[in-house]
């Protein structure tokens, strides 16, 4: 292996037998100088980075960029049985199409449901996944009135029982 001195540089503990060198930044330049090809050739000269230059290579390789958070939903499903199936997604409509058609869910599957009774808009998933958490930890009075939209038998229910 050719070594480039401002990329390859043998580090201290490494097997020379072995060939191991580990890619060190050269202190004398701000960004990697990766010029030197396989073959020995060198590519056209490293040009100093911009800032947008930067920001379009990050943007490329799929490193996150700061946008709106995809909106979620909390849902509950009443069941066939009855029951209530509750869940979250990032796509409602896509999500109760699943469910429909018994591939949603192993729950869903074996006990299908009956209607979509009650969906809820947060702005992240967490948020989503932590309101399915909360509710799944009710009592079945409690979803009644959660689907039914009665805030004041839920505030009674919300009520902590005397031990």
């Amino acid at each position: 292996m050719v070594e480039h001195p401002a990329v390859n540089r043998r580090v201290v503990g490494s097997n020379p037998t072995r060939g191991a060198v580990r890619l060190v930044p050269s202190p004398f330049q701000e960004r990697w100088d990766l010029s030197l090809l396989r073959d020995g050739t060198r590519s056209q000269p490293a040009k100093p980075s911009s800032r947008t230059a930067l920001s379009e290579r990050s943007e490329s390789k799929g490193n996150k960029t700061k946008e709106k958070p995809m909106p979620a939903w909390f849902y509950i499903l009443r069941l066939i049985s009855g029951g209530l199936y509750t869940g979250s997604t990032t796509n409602l409509p896509k999500r109760t199409k699943e469910h429909f058609s018994g591939k949603g869910s192993r729950t869903t599957s074996l006990d299908p449901p009956v209607a979509l009774v009650y969906s809820e808009e947060l702005p992240k998933i967490e948020e989503a996944r932590t309101r399915e958490a909360q509710v799944k930890d009710w009592t079945r009075a409690k979803k009644e009135a959660l689907i039914r939209g009665d805030v004041e038998t839920l505030r009674k229910l919300a009520m902590r029982r005397k031990r």
